[in-house]
């Protein structure tokens, strides 16, 4: 009689396991590599997503995106280029954890679609005085 029992304790903690493992608070702290394609025209803050030409031109993105700090559902750090050039990002994420929203220091927006809490898609138009572009990249946090 005592092995049924147990049986049965041992299966409702292993089905209670994914319940508290959603209670866990998504954080968006840690450091993100994003990559994907864009395409632009102009003179890009990060050189080497510039194109001068006449025509758009599609371009490889990498960036590197470390979130120092959140609080709730709100995030701030660093995106970071090839070349080396760096500005703030600030973003949030929706309470179901399903999307969000990001925004750099020049007021270029992204729309986030989490799909799991190791990858996001994030989804931007960029648009400035010398540089248009879009792009929807994919973000994979590191370990």
């Amino acid at each position: 009689m005592k092995r049924p029992l147990s049986l049965i304790v041992a299966a409702l903690a292993a089905a209670a396991m994914p319940a508290a493992a959603q209670d866990k608070p998504f954080t968006m702290v840690g450091t993100w590599l994003v990559s994907g394609q864009a395409v632009g025209m102009g003179e890009s803050l990060h050189p080497e997503h510039s194109n001068r030409d006449a025509e758009p031109k599609v371009h490889a993105v990498e960036l590197r995106f470390v979130f120092d700090k959140q609080e709730g559902n709100n995030f701030w750090g660093t995106s970071t280029g090839k070349s080396g050039t760096s500005e703030r990002i600030l973003g949030a994420v929706s309470s179901d954890r399903k999307t969000g929203v990001l925004i750099n220091a020049r007021g270029n927006q992204q729309v986030l679609t989490v799909l799991d809490t190791n990858t996001i898609e994030g989804c931007y138009a960029s648009q400035g005085p010398k540089y248009i572009s879009a792009a929807c990249t994919i973000w994979k946090r590191q370990p």
